[in-house]
């Protein structure tokens, strides 16, 4: 009896650490949580509009995020750069994690679905990546999201057989996805379809928040290319690299919260 309940408490205690959530902190872009709230809200509704014009009532929307690559067996490379469609839809900077919308003409729920440690510990976890939430509750309340789950979950998940899955048809060949679950996940459907339509046609609106991020990267970028010129001299500039690392050198000194968009290409005659 004794060994028993000693093995209930240890799966307890796995299970309460194998969910845990980082990067959420959601101020540094300025897009407040309603605003996310609100772009699920319209992305379900366009979907509602299409189903309209069929028979089926009932469907899934399924989110992956990007994976975290790796230089080696324990070093990441940074930043980390998140799946847009997922980061727009839920402001959720975590890796491997996996969103499934749930839905039908008059209600849905959206359910976070996360990976299991990469690490021996929640304290090596953190020792790399920062302060993480393991409270389920409160990873919900975070991100408005009605139910944290692990990964494996969605092995088990209830799918009504008249429903449609719609996903980003683009992860099949996204080498940043991790496509684990994702496979098995799709074959148990009967009909499956694009989000990408629906999604970008809502995403070509931007609202006030987006335009001032927008005006604030056009800036930063600008006053990166200043400085980067002032210092491109021949007798100072060797090469093309110089060049290239100046200027992420300049663009990331001006805020903490600047992430690269893409590495910068530079081109020159005479090198």
């Amino acid at each position: 009896m004794l060994f028993r309940q000693t093995k209930s408490i240890l799966l307890t205690f796995v299970r309460c650490h194998r969910i845990f959530i980082d990067h959420f902190d959601l101020s540094s872009t300025g897009i407040e949580l309603k605003e996310f709230q609100q772009r699920r809200q319209l992305f379900v509704n366009l979907i509602r509009k299409h189903l309209l014009a069929t028979t089926a009532t009932d469907f899934m929307i399924y989110l992956a995020a990007s994976s975290r690559a790796f230089m080696g067996p324990d070093v990441a490379y940074f930043p980390f750069k998140q799946q847009s469609d997922f980061y727009y839809l839920t402001g959720c900077m975590q890796p491997d994690a996996v969103v499934l919308i749930n839905g039908n003409q008059t209600s849905f729920t959206t359910n976070l679905f996360l990976p299991n440690l990469i690490t021996h510990s929640v304290v090596d976890y953190e020792r790399w990546f920062g302060k993480t939430i393991q409270d389920t509750n409160e990873i919900c309340q975070l991100f408005a999201f009605d139910r944290v789950q692990p990964l494996d979950d969605l092995k088990t998940t209830s799918i009504s057989s008249s429903s449609i899955l719609f996903y980003n048809q683009d992860l099949v060949n996204d080498m940043s996805i991790n496509k684990t679950y994702f496979f098995p996940f799709l074959k148990r459907f009967s009909s499956v379809k694009n989000s990408l339509p629906f999604l970008h046609s809502l995403r070509s609106i931007k609202s006030p928040a987006e335009q001032q991020l927008i005006r604030q990267a056009c800036r930063f970028t600008s006053q990166g290319f200043i400085q980067t010129m002032k210092h491109s001299l021949p007798k100072t500039t060797r090469n093309e690299s110089l060049i290239k690392s100046r200027f992420q050198y300049e663009c990331q000194i001006l805020d903490e919260n600047i992430s690269m968009s893409f590495y910068p290409v530079v081109a020159a005659n005479g090198r």
